[in-house]
């Protein structure tokens, strides 16, 4: 949607005056521009904790996940993009080139992640979908992508709790319940940790809370 210089030129103008900047990437070669934009500007303008973030970064190359890891840049992305939109033609070769959403080579290169939805313009927004294609990587027509991607769901909880309150500056206020902090949290009828990945998808709440104050009781709801 930018030029390369009209892009460059934009971070560079956020980035000096202090904003976090947040860019959607999908594709290797767009992932490969944000991340350049975004040392332009460090270069010229050093900043720490800066938290700059790439949306989805679908497909990076590996000197791209070295580049992110280096300048701390934070990936926001959605796993199960994977089940809705990749049972396109090339998806296989796409796999076995790179990583398609590689949650697994992001930790072993210590990149932040944050998992969590897309909508209005994704349809599959409820969390659960995200935790259960962190481990499954499945599409709709049931091609299973590669398996050395798969993180634990224990992992995929806290890249979407934890990893996504750092990516928004957050974490001191939410994604862990710790005393000081919003008691924003869901009790869930099962525990991601120990049902069957299939099960996963379809685990109901029990309860909502939100700054502490019960929002919703299956229980005591008509």
């Amino acid at each position: 949607m930018h030029h390369k210089e009209e892009l460059n030129e934009m971070v560079r103008l956020f980035h000096e005056t202090g904003q976090q900047i947040s860019v959607h990437a999908v594709g290797d070669e767009a992932v490969d521009l944000t991340i350049t934009s975004f040392l332009n500007a460090l270069k010229s303008h050093p900043r720490k904790d800066h938290r700059h973030r790439i949306e989805h970064a679908l497909a990076p190359s590996s000197i791209a996940l070295d580049r992110m890891a280096k300048h701390g840049i934070v990936v926001c992305t959605h796993p199960q993009w994977i089940y809705k939109w990749f049972d396109w033609p090339f998806h296989k070769r796409l796999d076995m080139e790179r990583g398609v959403i590689p949650l697994k080579s992001y930790l072993h290169h210590n990149i932040a992640v944050a998992l969590g939805a897309d909508p209005p313009a994704f349809p599959l927004y409820r969390p659960q979908l995200a935790l259960w294609q962190a481990v499954a990587r499945i599409t709709e027509k049931k091609y299973r992508f590669s398996t050395w991607e798969t993180i634990p769901v224990k992992t995929a909880l806290r890249m979407q709790t934890m990893g996504s309150a750092y990516a928004g500056f957050q974490e001191r206020d939410l994604g862990s319940i710790e005393k000081g902090k919003s008691a924003d949290l869901v009790v869930w009828e099962e525990n991601f940790c120990t049902a069957p990945v299939i099960r996963i998808k379809d685990i109901k709440a029990k309860m909502t809370m939100v700054g502490g104050s019960v929002v919703y009781d299956r229980d005591r709801s008509p």
